[in-house]
C-alpha cells in the first residue's frame, strides 16, 4: 500500500533534477514561520482533504536569526523581519516531505545539488526562481543549480 494517495489531496514535489553528489544539513523548521509566512500560497494550499498541513519538498529557506524562533528556518520572505528576508539567510531548499500536526520539525535541506526550477517554490510561488535568487543559491556556502 503506498504511503501517500493523490486522494489525500498533497503529494510529495519531486524537485530534484538529480540525486548525484547532492549534499543535506538538518534543521528544525519553524511551524509559526509556516504558517505567518507572508507569501502568496495559503495554508489552505498545504492541507489535505483530512485537515492536516504539510510542508512539501522545494520550499526555499532561511534561517531565522531573531526573535523566539531564532536558529530555526522557515521559508524565504523578502517581506520578513524575522531574518528570512535577507539573502545572505538563505540555507537551501526543503527535502523533507511532513505533517506539520505536531509544530516544528527536524528536516533535511539541500545545499548543493541540482534542481528541477519549475518544480521549487520561492516565496509561495512556483516555478523558476529569479536570477537574483539563482545568484543567491551560487555562493561560497550553497551549491545549487537549476536545470
Amino acid at each position: 500500500m503506498p504511503l501517500f494517495k493523490k486522494s489525500q489531496g498533497i503529494m510529495p514535489n519531486e524537485y530534484l533534477y538529480s540525486t548525484v553528489g547532492n549534499l543535506f544539513n538538518t534543521y528544525t523548521l519553524s511551524l509559526s514561520a509556516v504558517t505567518n509566512a507572508s507569501v502568496s500560497h495559503s495554508m489552505a494550499n498545504l492541507k489535505d482533504d483530512k485537515g492536516n498541513y504539510y510542508a512539501n519538498k522545494g520550499w526555499l529557506l532561511a534561517k531565522i536569526t531573531s526573535g523566539i524562533q531564532s536558529g530555526k528556518v522557515g521559508p524565504y520572505d523578502s517581506s520578513a523581519t524575522d531574518g528570512r528576508q535577507t539573502s545572505t539567510n538563505i540555507v537551501g531548499f526543503l527535502d523533507t516531505f511532513s505533517n506539520l500536526e505536531d509544530g516544528d520539525k527536524d528536516i533535511s535541506v539541500l545545499y548543493v545539488g541540482t534542481v528541477k526550477g519549475a518544480q521549487v517554490y520561492v516565496e509561495g510561488t512556483q516555478g523558476d526562481p529569479s536570477v537574483t535568487i539563482k545568484d543567491y543559491l551560487r555562493t561560497a556556502s550553497l551549491d545549487v543549480l537549476f536545470k
